[in-house]
């Protein structure tokens, strides 16, 4: 308990009570509560990290979702590379997972970290089914994939 309050004191408003009124006083404490809260997640990545991973959740997502709805620009798109309609429910749950890996990383680092190379080696193989299907429009799981690794290399040098 006295940790706890100990580590709220880091706010100097709470330590040295500048409010006067209860109901700031009270309102202060939560959020130095909340700031303490989040400390470890802006301890490792600076705002940037958790911005990347929650955008690139956010990207895997909806993409995962239009593979289940089988949105026909995506399955035109996809089925052309020569990838059966059988594995798109594959594909979408591994990006799914990816996604989940990236949000539960932000407090676990090595969830974070297995997750972000999960969905590098996911990119890396869909840019090598572009290219084996001769196909040069591969630019988005290029970027997705170094959106990956940068996310997995700030993790790591959060370490």
């Amino acid at each position: 308990m006295e940790c706890g309050i100990k580590r709220l004191k880091r706010n100097r408003a709470v330590a040295t009570r500048y409010d006067k009124l209860a109901v700031r006083y009270e309102a202060t404490l939560h959020v130095a509560a909340i700031r303490e809260w989040l400390r470890p997640l802006t301890s490792w990545t600076r705002p940037s990290g958790v911005s990347l991973a929650i955008l690139l959740s956010v990207g895997l997502v909806m993409s995962g979702g239009l593979k289940l709805a089988k949105n026909p620009r995506i399955v035109e798109g996809i089925g052309g590379l020569g990838v059966p309609l059988s594995l798109f429910p594959v594909l979408a749950a591994l990006e799914i997972a990816g996604a989940a890996g990236l949000i539960i990383g932000l407090w676990v680092a090595p969830v974070g970290i297995a997750a972000g190379v999960g969905v590098l080696v996911y990119f890396t193989g869909a840019v090598i089914t572009h290219l084996r299907a001769h196909n040069r429009e591969f630019a988005s799981p290029v970027v997705l994939g170094m959106v990956g690794a940068a996310a997995v290399a700030l993790r790591l040098l959060s370490l």
